[in-house]
């Protein structure tokens, strides 16, 4: 995805919606934090079927909700500059559709994203209505799909939705933000849950080596987050957040999380972090210790 050219130029998104950065989505390092620029594709994707489908359609009948996410973060996204986001539809079927989305920030390809949506009636996917697909396919004519890696294979995921597979787990409790329109938790929620989790894995591994990535020369920045979201319910109970690492290259980390309520498993991601000089945002090897500490994580 990130190699194709097109993705990068924001004239080859036939749907184009700027949305200004916000300073309460700044983060300790000061930019805009994971969680907010996975929120602006979201938004972006939103602004892209009100404009197709309809604003009563959409609100209503048809809003279409994410099954998958690829998401390449390639550049650092700052405030107070606006962000422009583009939609592009790549692929269409009975089954839901595929959005490449791409950020841009003065000019500059910030990130890219795959997403698979579709169509769901009383937390089970529906079939995508004819009315809808004639509606996408007028304004947006689909590309080839892109080949998009979000979805885990059966035998992975049928090992990542059990909680027994994760030696990292903490509890949060929903908040009525955490919902949206349909009393499900939202995209937004999903994705700040993500953060929280992975965050939850590396913090504990990084403060036993004595790593210091707030304050020391090393800093942690995202790569890449794939999201699959298994469900969509109210949530009941607390929320788990559970996570573990997957692998450990030269300079980056997998980090595998799940997120679960009193029913079952909602969401599981995988998700890439590389070790960055803080002097220069070059990458960095993994020391010892701390590669250490992520082996028994």
């Amino acid at each position: 995805m990130r190699a194709q050219a097109w993705r990068r130029d924001v004239g080859s998104y036939g749907f184009v919606k700027e949305i200004p950065s916000r300073y309460a989505d700044v983060d300790m390092e000061r930019h805009l934090n994971n969680a907010a620029v996975q929120g602006l594709h979201t938004e972006a994707c939103i602004g892209f079927q009100i404009q197709t489908i309809g604003v009563k359609e959409w609100q209503w009948e048809w809003l279409l909700q994410p099954l998958s996410t690829d998401t390449h973060f390639l550049q650092i996204a700052y405030f107070p500059a606006p962000v422009q986001c583009g939609v592009r539809l790549t692929h269409i079927g009975d089954d839901g559709c595929t959005l490449a989305v791409g950020l841009f920030q003065d000019g500059v390809c910030v990130g890219v994203q795959d997403r698979r949506v579709a169509l769901w009636r009383n937390g089970q996917k529906a079939v995508l209505p004819a009315a809808v697909q004639d509606a996408l396919l007028r304004q947006h004519a689909p590309l080839d799909p892109p080949g998009a890696e979000a979805e885990l294979s059966a035998v992975d995921l049928e090992s990542a939705n059990r909680a027994d597979q994760y030696p990292a787990a903490s509890l949060l409790t929903p908040r009525l933000g955490d919902h949206d329109s349909d009393w499900c938790l939202s995209a937004f929620a999903l994705g700040r849950y993500v953060e929280q989790a992975r965050t939850h894995v590396l913090s504990d591994a990084f403060k036993l080596a004595g790593v210091d990535v707030g304050n020391g020369p090393f800093s942690i920045v995202l790569a890449r987050s794939r999201i699959n979201f298994l469900a969509r319910r109210a949530p009941l109970g607390n929320i788990g957040l559970t996570g573990h690492v997957i692998r450990i290259g030269g300079s980056s980390i997998e980090v595998r999380v799940a997120i679960f309520d009193d029913i079952g498993c909602i969401a599981t991601s995988d998700n890439v972090m590389v070790l960055l000089h803080r002097e220069n945002n070059r990458p960095a090897p993994i020391p010892a210790k701390l590669r250490g500490s992520l082996e028994v994580r």
